[in-house]
């Protein structure tokens, strides 16, 4: 059995590997790395310094929330601790299909922090559905800014955004159940010895007793909304740096269209995360950015080069922060045997979290008009 997982594991890296060299072969037909290297060389510094601001914001969005749903279930890591296990995260969620490797956050948690199994798989779990739940009304606004025409369709985009709200939803409400089936099956599991069965099948079945009170607890609007920001945060921050790409060739904020922009990250993004997308999800985000960006009217070169570079420099980026902060989070002094207890009231005074909300908006649109002439 180990040796079939074995196998399995270089089957997909082997076929991983071919992916990204095929998409990159074809890419580099058309465009040069010569091209690339001048276009990253002449971006501009400014829109550069915001990209890195957008993304530090968006990474403390995802510790505010992770931190919210850990309160739910009675324990309270530090924000900032948290944060840097976001960091960690963002390092590794493109190593395995499908951004599995984000499941380190549940390792580290656990190992680290000292937060039991249950409540960090929850916090995983639902804070992943929702990521998936907020691109839907994203997608229709998209389509609604985009305005479609003969390469884009408004239908077909304002549909897969219902389609995927439909199913993040599904999963969400049977997401207990689902865990409490992992429970029982995993007790007939017969490679695994007696008290390894036991140990998983707990840690499943507290997965789902504290999914199902993070479901019940009233918050989970708050999540959404929360959810919603950090996707846009995310979205603006990649928009952030294609802009530093293109204005010194003359584009600004007023004609390099927003929700033309979402939508080639957004598909980018979707393309990347799905199973032997490329190693680190390189070759298959290239492919679908020069592709939906040409048909949202960049030049086939244009469109190219920037999917190269764009990727290559976020992705550069988050391996970099998230080295830093795996280094920091291994220091002995942040290890903690038993994480602090939460007993107070898990949900924040709704004038404290939609005003903190709020701010995070307002910074994003500080970031774009600070561009606008």
């Amino acid at each position: 059995m180990a040796e079939e997982r074995r196998g399995k594991k270089r089957k997909y890296m082997a076929i991983s590997l071919v992916v990204t060299v095929a998409i990159f072969w074809i890419l580099f037909r058309f465009v040069s790395p010569q091209q690339v290297y001048d276009l990253l060389k002449g971006a501009d510094r400014s829109a550069v310094l915001m990209f890195v601001a957008l993304s530090f914001l968006m990474s403390f969005c995802r510790a505010w929330r992770y931190q919210m749903l850990l309160k739910l279930s009675g324990y309270s890591p530090h924000l900032f601790v948290v944060y840097l296990v976001v960091l960690v995260g963002n390092f590794f969620s493109d190593l395995l299909p499908a951004r599995l490797g984000s499941l380190i956050y549940v390792f580290i948690i656990t190992t680290r922090l000292g937060v039991p199994f249950g409540a960090a798989m929850s916090s995983f779990a639902v804070a992943f559905l929702f990521d998936m739940l907020s691109l839907a009304p994203l997608l229709i606004l998209i389509a609604i800014g985009v305005g479609g025409g003969e390469s884009i369709s408004i239908g077909l985009i304002a549909g897969a955004g219902l389609v995927v709200a439909v199913v993040a939803s599904l999963l969400l409400k049977y997401l207990p159940h689902l865990f409490d089936w992992l429970s029982n099956f995993v007790t007939r599991v017969r490679f695994l010895s007696e008290q390894k069965r036991q140990k998983f099948a707990h840690s499943f079945h507290a997965s789902a007793a504290e999914i199902q009170k993070t479901l019940e607890a009233g918050v989970l609007t708050r999540v959404f909304l929360l959810s919603l920001v950090i996707r846009t945060i995310k979205y603006g921050a990649q928009y952030m740096f294609l802009f530093a790409l293109l204005r010194p060739m003359g584009y600004e904020i007023a004609t390099l269209s927003i929700p033309k922009v979402f939508l080639g990250i957004s598909a980018s993004e979707t393309a990347a995360g799905v199973p032997f997308a490329g190693v680190g999800g390189f070759g298959i985000y290239e492919g679908t950015w020069a592709l939906v960006f040409q048909l949202l009217g960049l030049s086939s070169d244009l469109a190219t080069i920037t999917g190269i570079a764009v990727h290559l420099c976020i992705q550069f980026w988050g391996y970099l922060l998230g080295a830093i902060a795996l280094g920091i989070l291994l220091l002995p002094a942040l290890r903690t045997e038993e994480a602090p207890s939460f007993s107070g009231q898990a949900r924040d005074h709704a004038l404290w979290f939609y005003g903190k909300l709020a701010a995070c908006l307002i910074l994003l649109g500080l970031s774009f008009s600070f561009f606008e002439r």
